[in-house]
């Protein structure tokens, strides 16, 4: 009688459907079955619940801040609840043509359309060795300045045809504005000053007449016409 129960619950945990996974669910992210099987494992459907695991060469995927799962073993499905990465800047790489999406730590999460136009802020890079997929585009500091200058110009409204870094190494950002001068920054110093700077330029009567503006010296303003 014992070896006719045990081999009854063999059969039910291990060879009956009852404990085999039906479904994906997925809430959060708008992503297809096929795309969260993708990053689960393509065998996760179909698998025992009671001894699926997630396969450990599956990391959790760049393009999300954060990822959980649990299982529900009455409904028999996997429940999946993430939050995607917000998208701050189109970082495109010039010498590779490359371009990638970056969260507002600097993090790069995945391939982005090389792109222009006032709805995405573009940043072009002539680095010749990018980071790629899950690295950084600036040290933690520099990139802290880098959302401190692109917050002024939003304040300033400024409307601006190209963001540059041409050389990282001088840890320079370089913004041409429209119908305005070529506005250097540093990477490296404390932003705050130059909102006053660039407003008080654009207020007087030099605006369209300035070539260059260099703010890379803490507390002061450079105009070349």
């Amino acid at each position: 009688m014992l070896s006719i129960l045990i081999a009854g619950l063999i059969y039910l945990i291990w060879y009956s459907p009852v404990f085999i996974v039906q479904k994906v669910d997925v809430k959060g992210v708008n992503m297809s079955q096929d795309e969260i099987l993708d990053i689960l494992g393509a065998d996760t459907i179909g698998s025992n619940i009671l001894f699926w695991r997630r396969q450990t060469e599956h990391v959790l995927d760049p393009r999300f801040d954060t990822f959980n799962m649990r299982k529900n073993y009455f409904k028999r499905t996997v429940q999946v609840t993430a939050t995607e990465r917000e998208k701050s800047f189109a970082w495109c790489f010039e010498a590779s043509g490359d371009c990638f999406w970056t969260d507002k730590t600097g993090f790069i999460f995945s391939p982005a359309p090389a792109s222009s136009g006032g709805l995405i802020t573009v940043i072009s890079d002539w680095r010749e060795m990018p980071p790629g997929i899950g690295g950084y585009v600036l040290p933690a500091s520099m990139n802290e300045n880098l959302n401190s200058i692109i917050a002024i110009i939003g304040r300033l409204d400024l409307s601006v045809d190209s963001i540059k870094i041409e050389n990282i190494k001088l840890r320079e950002l370089l913004i041409s504005a429209s119908n305005g001068p070529r506005i250097i920054f540093s990477l490296s110093i404390d932003p705050d000053f130059t909102e006053t700077a660039i407003r008080s330029l654009m207020e007087s009567k030099s605006w369209t007449a300035t070539k260059t503006l260099n703010l890379t010296v803490p507390g002061r303003a450079y105009p070349s016409y």
